[in-house]
């Protein structure tokens, strides 16, 4: 059974990770955030909501599953903490290697993005200039 209580106050630590997963954090990007397991990340939340009382106005939100990169970074916290196995540092180094291509196409796309929203921009201008000139021609 699970015990309520509304109005007890809640530790530095338990408002900390609160607000993360209100803002959209799942508990193993909380892990990683803190440096902290995610079963303390787990309990952090289970004894918070606890003490806090549940919005009638909101359902709460589904947790979504871990994503790929959830699951690298929580390994990563492992790996600062205990020795891994070959297999372990194999598939953190893959992770790795992943993520930081990742990162480089994201920063392809942002830059080709800029580049496109440039040219909208200048288009607009052209044409709220054109318009400018169409109305004052009599």
């Amino acid at each position: 059974m699970t015990l309520r209580i509304p109005g007890a106050p809640l530790t530095a630590r338990q408002t900390e990770v609160l607000h993360l997963a209100d803002t959209g954090h799942t508990p193993a990007q909380i892990a990683a955030i803190l440096g902290l397991s995610q079963a303390t990340i787990s309990g952090h939340l289970d004894r918070a909501r606890r003490k806090t009382p549940p919005s009638p106005t909101a359902p709460a939100p589904p947790v979504p599953p871990p994503s790929p990169l959830d699951t690298l970074a929580a390994l990563a916290v492992e790996a600062s903490r205990r020795q891994l196995t070959t297999t372990q540092a194999r598939h953190l180094l893959a992770g790795i290697k992943a993520l930081r291509g990742a990162h480089a196409e994201i920063r392809r796309l942002r830059a080709l993005t800029a580049d496109y929203e440039q040219v909208i921009r200048n288009q607009r201008a052209e044409i709220l200039a054109t318009v400018d000139t169409l109305r004052s021609t009599p």
